[in-house]
């Protein structure tokens, strides 16, 4: 947004983006015009449990066949994945989503809506880059899963006079002032079917 020159905005988060959202406009609330939150609530998700291995093949021919990799599904491990897939030399988009297939990232609809972040470098013919910063997010990992504030965090932007920014740009994450609550317009929205929002998951203040 300080790169923009965009004061505030009515910011919009799904899932783990709703998260980061909601550490928004707690933290930085004079820049956050309006808050929508869909399928995320401001509680810990524990990661899922790791799937179970395929059992030991007893035919000859299929032992010699290598296990696929274990389906990922938490947003942190798809992170890294992301951050693992070389993009310093010329690719294809459907070159970088076999990539991904290949890491465990079986999910076609989860491996689609991740290429929505893939964009061409303006300055490198068919060579691309993620536009959503992974550094940081991999940064915020414990404080978005958690929610919670560790004393890392928090000694890093503790005493700042610019009340954090340079610790945002550099890719730590701000501690919200104690019982900070956002006072501006805000929405949830809850899928029927969604596992990841419940009752008690929300104060009304």
């Amino acid at each position: 947004m300080d790169d923009l020159g965009v004061p505030s905005a009515a910011v919009v988060g799904h899932s783990l983006g709703g998260k980061v959202a909601m550490h928004m406009a707690l933290t930085a609330p004079a820049r956050v015009a309006a808050l929508t939150v869909v399928d995320i609530a401001p509680r810990a998700y524990p990661p899922p449990p790791p799937p179970p291995r395929p059992p030991p093949c007893q035919c000859r021919r299929q032992r010699r066949r290598p296990h696929p990799p274990p389906a990922i599904s938490n947003p942190f491990a798809i992170i890294d994945v992301l951050a693992s897939v070389p993009l310093d030399a010329p690719t294809s988009r459907a070159a970088v989503d076999a990539r991904l297939a290949a890491a465990g990232v079986s999910s076609e609809r989860t491996r689609a809506f991740v290429l929505t972040n893939l964009r061409p470098d303006a300055g490198r013919a068919g060579c691309y880059h993620w536009r959503v910063n992974l550094a940081a997010l991999a940064a915020a990992r414990e404080e978005l899963s958690g929610w919670a504030w560790p004393p890392a965090a928090a000694a890093a932007v503790a005493g700042a006079a610019d009340g954090g920014a340079a610790a945002v740009r550099g890719g730590a994450a701000p501690r919200p002032p104690a019982h900070a609550v956002y006072r501006g317009p805000a929405v949830w929205v809850r899928g029927a079917d969604s596992g990841r929002t419940r009752r008690g998951s929300f104060v009304r203040r």
